[in-house]
């Protein structure tokens, strides 16, 4: 029995003693309102949180009235041709 709580202590020490890595940043759009115009243009949820591959399929994006504050993520936007923005 004395073993068994040895091994088991020794296991939750080192279980214990590891930190998991910190989840990396997957987020291409780092504009909330950007977010919202091009999930609107590939008719995805509000809360998708668009791919560079995705991105690069949008061929015409509205960004009028978004209150877009950062263009972050729209130089994956590869094959746009037309941009709307007032």
């Amino acid at each position: 029995m004395k073993k068994i709580l040895v091994i088991l202590a020794f296991t939750l020490t080192i279980i214990l003693g590891f930190k998991l890595p910190a989840q990396a940043n997957t987020q291409v759009v780092s504009d909330d309102n950007l977010r919202l115009a091009i999930n609107q243009s590939l008719g995805q949820a509000d809360t998708h949180e668009p791919t560079q591959e995705e991105i690069a399929t949008i061929e015409k994006l509205s960004i009028s009235g978004y209150d877009v504050m950062s263009l972050e993520g729209l130089q994956y936007a590869t094959n746009l041709k037309e941009l709307f923005a007032n």
